[in-house]
């Protein structure tokens, strides 16, 4: 890959601790194999970064032409959420307890 011409595109996304991270690699593999736009040669990289305070972070990282860097990864970002969303992946948010003067 000439990096005048193309830019690696690094990001994370968090799944649920009740997800199976497998499943989610693999489902982001297949999403950014749709794409064109995204090289081959460095071949993608998924895999699980991180074990978070309340997720599992996935990063992924890719190729992508300069001219259509944040096109492809705006579109592969919605790709990777609707995917997740037909295979039941959950993206957790977090949640907190608070207590008050009454509660110990």
């Amino acid at each position: 890959v000439n990096s005048f011409e193309y830019r690696v595109v690094e990001s994370v996304v968090g799944i649920d601790y009740h997800a199976n991270p497998s499943l989610a690699i693999k489902v982001i593999q297949e999403v950014l194999q749709q794409f064109a736009s995204i090289a081959q040669d460095p071949k993608p990289q998924v895999g699980i970064k991180e074990f978070a305070d309340f997720s599992i972070n996935i990063e992924l990282r890719y190729w992508t032409h300069t001219k259509v860097f944040f096109e492809t990864q705006y579109q592969v970002n919605m790709a990777i959420y609707e995917a997740f969303k037909e295979n039941n992946i959950q993206i957790p948010f977090p949640t907190y307890t608070l207590l008050n003067e009454n509660n110990t």
